[in-house]
């Protein structure tokens, strides 16, 4: 019986990025069981410190969700008292992501080595993976200036898009061939929990 796919807000990354008063969350969807084909980035806010309702809301755009957040986004978190958040090891989770074309790669190896020449399989064709990202210093989303007020948030949660869609595109290739169907069943984003 296959595992069960995380859903819901458990399966949502929220950015958080803050400079001076201001502060933005940025959530993106990392469940593959929506077959989404756009955008996996589902909602954007900007709250102000100064606001009498800011910490409850940044709780509540937190709770029970994973968390990516750049060194003023984490003072922000401390500012407004939340201390129960699902903290995101970027580097682990890109290394999880890899991990999983390996195995996926050495399968098909295997299975390609015991076969005759002329049962030979084609190819797998795998995405491209983007570069690991530096959460202070991101690349700018597209149409989008980094240094913008908003826009380090944004970028960080583009990339975090980018990573799930190539995700997705890696189980895309398991699903595509029998023998890896057979083999592995779906799997959730591999996001690492820090």
């Amino acid at each position: 019986m296959a595992e069960t796919l995380i859903r819901g807000r458990q399966a949502v990354v929220a950015v958080v990025d803050a400079r001076d008063d201001d502060v933005w969350v940025w959530w993106v969807s990392t469940s593959l069981a929506l077959d989404m084909g756009f955008s996996r980035k589902t909602g954007a806010w900007e709250l102000s410190r100064s606001d009498s309702e800011f910490s409850d809301v940044l709780e509540g755009l937190l709770f029970d969700r994973m968390v990516v957040a750049t060194e003023a986004g984490r003072g922000a978190i401390a500012d407004a008292g939340v201390t129960d958040c699902r903290w995101v090891d970027l580097s682990a989770t890109f290394a999880a992501v890899v991990e999983v074309r390996e195995e996926y790669q050495a399968a098909f190896d295997a299975e390609q080595s015991s076969r005759t020449k002329s049962k030979q399989m084609k190819p797998l064709h795998w995405p491209t993976l983007p570069e690991l990202l530096d959460l202070e210093n991101p690349p700018p989303a597209r149409g989008q200036a980094a240094d913008a007020d908003v826009g380090r948030c944004l970028a960080i949660a583009a990339w975090v898009d980018g990573l799930v869609r190539v995700f997705e595109d890696i189980e895309a290739v398991r699903g595509d061939r029998a023998f890896l169907r057979d083999a592995f069943a779906e799997r959730d984003f591999p996001a690492v929990l820090a």
